[in-house]
């Protein structure tokens, strides 16, 4: 779509995005710092306090701290619902402060490798969390979760 002046109108973030994204609860994130600090030892701490959405290509996490674009880390979804775990490894695409809360940081993280096998259970995870069939029984029930969505 040209606007007027034969230029194209900047896509938002939304359009720009390959994969959806969705709320996964009952979910503990570990978010560590990479590189030769980390690998020796040294701040492995985790610097995730929530998971704020989850897609095939990447996640929205709240952090304790203000992350570098660029920088690499570590992840590790604890999905304490189906006792099991996705790990991951990414790198910090943006971030964001709201300047009337500085203590709250927000950062979108591109994975960068993961296992085929995790890759798919979030492939599940997706596709049930998004159906139609999965809000109907969210609307009649609460929140329903099998366990088979994510093997």
């Amino acid at each position: 779509m040209a606007s007027g002046d034969g230029t194209r109108p900047k896509p938002s973030p939304q359009d720009r995005r390959r994969h959806p994204r969705f709320p996964v609860d009952e979910c503990t994130v570990v978010l560590q710092r990479s590189g030769i600090i980390a690998t020796i030892g040294l701040r492995k701490e985790n610097i995730a306090r929530d998971l704020l959405d989850l897609s095939e290509g990447g996640m929205r996490v709240r952090t304790a701290e203000r992350l570098e674009i660029g920088a690499k880390v570590r992840i590790r979804l604890v999905l304490t619902r189906y006792s099991d775990e996705i790990e991951a490894w990414g790198e910090v695409r943006w971030t964001a402060t709201p300047p009337l809360h500085p203590s709250e940081h927000t950062a979108g993280i591109k994975f960068t490798k993961i296992d085929p096998r995790h890759a798919r259970k979030i492939a599940n995870m997706k596709n049930w969390f998004l159906s139609p069939q999965f809000r109907h029984k969210s609307a009649q029930k609460g929140k329903n979760r099998p366990r088979e969505i994510i093997e």
